[in-house]
C-alpha cells in the first residue's frame, strides 16, 4: 500500500506531462505554420519592392508579420514617388536642351542672315547712289534714254532694297526655319538683265566690264524673282 500510491501518482505525473509536451509540441507547430504562412507571403512583394509598381499586401493574422508589411508598401510609395520626381526631371531637362539647340540655332540663324545682308543691301544701294550721282552731274546734257534707263535702274534697285529690308523685318520666318517662296514663271534674259543693271556702277567703279550675252537661247524658268535676283546679285 506504501509502494503502490507512489508508483500511480508518478505514472499519473509522467503521463500527464507527456500529454502536456505533446499539446505543446502541436500548438508550437501549429504557431510555427502560421509564422512561416505569413512570412512567405512578404516574399513576392519584397522582392518586388526595387521595381516601380505599387505593392499590394494582404492582412497577416500576425500583428508583427502585418507591420512589416506596411512598411513594405510605404517603402513601395517612396520609390514610385521618387521614380516619377526622376522621370519628370529628365523629361524637364531633356526639353530644357531641346529649347536651347532650337534658341542656339535660331541665334545662329539670325546672325549669319544678318551678316549677309550687309553684302546684300549695300549692293542695291551702290546701284542707288551710282545712278543718282550719273544723274546728278550730267544735269540737261544727259541724253534722255540714258536718263530713262538711269531713273529705270534706281527704281529696280529700290524695289530690291524694299524686298530685302521686308526680309530683314520678317524675323518671324527665321525663328520658324520657314521662308516664304512666291514661284512665277521667269524670262532668265530679263533677270539677268535687271541684275546686270543694279551691278552695272559698280562694276565700272572696279574697272570690270559686266555684260549679259543676249544671244543665249536660255528656257523659263520658275523661281522666286526676288530671291533669284538676290541669289545672282550676291554671285556678282
Amino acid at each position: 500500500s506504501l509502494t503502490g500510491n507512489p508508483w500511480r501518482s508518478l505514472g499519473f505525473n509522467a503521463a500527464v506531462t507527456l500529454a502536456l509536451l505533446a499539446l505543446s509540441i502541436w500548438m508550437a507547430k501549429v504557431i510555427s505554420v502560421r509564422i512561416n504562412r505569413s512570412i512567405r507571403s512578404l516574399h513576392v512583394p519584397a522582392l518586388a519592392l526595387g521595381t516601380p509598381e505599387l505593392l499590394s499586401i494582404p492582412d497577416n493574422e500576425i500583428v508583427e508579420v502585418n507591420d512589416v508589411g506596411q512598411a513594405l508598401m510605404k517603402a513601395s510609395r517612396m520609390i514610385r514617388e521618387r521614380v516619377v520626381e526622376r522621370e519628370q526631371g529628365e523629361l524637364a531637362t531633356q526639353e530644357m536642351m531641346l529649347a536651347k539647340q532650337i534658341a542656339d540655332r535660331t541665334s545662329r540663324a539670325k546672325s549669319e542672315f544678318l551678316a549677309s545682308m550687309s553684302h546684300e543691301l549695300r549692293t542695291p544701294l551702290n546701284a542707288i547712289s551710282g545712278f543718282a550721282q550719273l544723274l546728278g552731274r550730267s544735269g540737261d546734257t544727259l541724253a534722255p534714254e540714258k536718263r530713262i534707263r538711269y531713273t529705270e535702274n534706281i527704281m529696280e534697285a529700290s524695289t530690291q532694297l524694299g524686298k530685302i529690308i521686308d526680309d530683314v523685318l520678317d524675323m518671324a520666318s527665321f525663328e520658324s526655319g520657314h521662308v516664304n517662296v512666291n514661284c512665277e514663271v521667269l524670262d532668265c534674259l530679263e533677270v539677268m538683265a535687271e541684275v546686270s543693271r543694279t551691278l552695272e556702277v559698280s562694276a565700272k567703279k572696279r574697272g570690270i566690264l559686266f555684260t549679259v550675252d543676249t544671244s543665249a537661247n536660255l528656257p523659263s524658268i520658275v523661281a522666286d524673282r526676288g530671291r533669284l535676283i538676290q541669289v545672282l546679285l550676291n554671285l556678282g
